[in-house]
């Protein structure tokens, strides 16, 4: 499982950024849309070159600490 959280968590800043660059954030469901702005309050936009390390551990403890399921609750989404 250990791995897991962090190829989940490379998977969620590319996603993030990836949405950024296409500014597609219109587009998104409900979920994504909390999801994503979890993740961006948490950690900016990629501008420049920068070690990832910091961010990618970061999502992970998101991940761990299941904060972005408990958002997603917040908001009434359940996910199966």
């Amino acid at each position: 499982m250990h791995n897991n959280y962090y190829i989940l968590a490379i998977e969620y800043l590319v996603a993030a950024q990836a949405i950024d660059i296409q500014q597609s954030q219109d587009m998104l469901s409900e979920a994504g849309r909390i999801t994503y702005n979890l993740i961006r309050k948490e950690i900016p936009r990629l501008e420049a070159d920068r070690y990832l390390s910091t961010d990618i551990e970061h999502v992970v403890t998101l991940l761990r600490e299941g904060s972005l399921l408990q958002s997603l609750k917040d908001q009434g989404i359940t996910l199966i």
